[in-house]
């Protein structure tokens, strides 16, 4: 009878949710009944100590009660709101797609002064309709343990669950408060959570800051593509170079949403194959033997004094000498779909982008290098043209 009752009380705790958030009720008519929610002017919560004590004690008795978690609304801190320049409180990401239940937040003191708190925090969404901030679940559960922030920079970290099984996510605006100082401070992060059609529309404003950027500009130089995949949630952001520090600044500068997938990071490999400049009456050469560092396109020429046609696409790329090797450079990872036939006794010219923005051109000895083919024919190769950055 009595676990009927007790989960009776779980079952009415779930259902009134969040309504009842600011007058927890507390119970106290049985001694073996879980007391969870003991005052109605600030909810309290159990320690992870007085959660241990209390199921120690149970065991001990003749009758054994499984205690019962239940999350509830915490109120909005209303201490005085501390200025981000002195102590900032921010979400990793500032887009999140509705799925997710965890959010990191990281807590930078930027003054010359010293800041306490627990880690108690509170989550609101905001109800655009009545223009309110609504109190959402949180851990009833937390550290008896002071944390000093301490001055100048020092930065703390804290992953805080999102119940979305009592409060689904809605798409809008959210904020994680916490208080400092004995109540007295308070400081928020915002972010938001978004459905599908809100990452198409983080995709459209994407596009919007990338060609409004100067095309001297690294990022505008950088990207290559951008695609909404098929769960709806995440942006494919292809980078002509994706080191994480190209990364990085995407995401400072352009779109910080938790879903971007940057793809596996490229580390720099040593040209697979061998190339020839000069084989079977076909040449590859550049414009000059040498250019400046800095320069951004170079010249080339491909001649083809052979009997057969030749057949290649708009495809290139560039290796830079190191030792013995030839170490890949990056370039373009996306090319139109196009055929190109060259007949005996004609040119073709192109001129190779170096990428100065995203590459590490420095003085030394480079190539451009090409894979060609005859039309009609599966054999392939690769011809190259070499020059000098000085």
């Amino acid at each position: 009878m009595k676990t009927t009752n007790t989960l009776l009380f779980v079952l009415i705790m779930l259902l009134t949710g969040c309504n009842n958030a600011g007058n927890r009720q507390k119970e106290s008519s049985h001694a073996d009944t879980v007391t969870l929610q003991a005052d109605t002017v600030m909810p309290q919560k159990e320690t992870a100590a007085d959660t241990v004590l209390a199921d120690t004690a149970r065991h001990d008795s003749a009758e054994v009660s499984i205690p019962v978690i239940v999350p509830y609304c915490n109120d909005i801190p209303t201490g005085k709101e501390i200025s981000p320049a002195l102590l900032s409180l921010r979400t990793e990401f500032d887009y999140y797609p509705l799925p997710t239940n965890e959010i990191t937040v990281f807590i930078t003191n930027k003054s010359g002064r010293e800041y306490t708190c627990v880690d108690e925090y509170s989550i609101a969404y905001y109800n655009e309709k009545d223009k309110t901030w609504e109190p959402l679940p949180v851990n009833p559960i937390s550290e008896d343990m002071l944390w000093i922030i301490s001055p100048h920079h020092n930065v703390r970290m804290q992953t805080i669950h999102i119940y979305t099984d009592i409060t689904p996510n809605r798409p809008g605006k959210y904020r994680i408060y916490k208080p400092f100082n004995d109540d007295t401070e308070v400081a928020f992060a915002g972010f938001e959570m978004v459905d599908n059609k809100g990452v198409r529309k983080l995709m459209d404003s994407m596009w919007k800051k990338v060609t409004s950027l100067p095309r001297t500009d690294t990022i505008r130089e950088n990207i290559s593509t951008a695609c909404q995949l098929h769960d709806g949630d995440t942006i494919s952001v292809g980078l002509i170079n994706n080191a994480m520090p190209y990364q990085e600044m995407f995401r400072r500068r352009i779109l910080n949403y938790s879903a971007l997938d940057f793809g596996k990071i490229t580390p720099t490999e040593p040209l697979p194959f061998t190339t020839t400049s000069d084989t079977m009456d076909i040449s590859m050469r550049t414009e000059k033997p040498v250019y400046p560092v800095g320069t951004e396109e170079i010249p080339v020429k491909i001649s083809n004094n052979n009997d057969r046609m030749l057949f290649f696409g708009l495809d290139y790329g560039i290796a830079r000498k190191e030792g013995d090797e030839w170490l890949v450079l990056n370039t373009s990872t996306v090319w139109n779909s196009v055929g190109i036939l060259i007949q005996k006794g004609r040119d073709y010219n192109f001129k190779a982008h170096m990428y100065n923005l995203v590459n590490d051109n420095k003085p030394g000895t480079y190539k451009v290098y090409k894979r060609i083919g005859f039309d009609g024919s599966r054999k392939e190769w690769y011809m190259s043209a070499e020059f000098k950055l000085e």
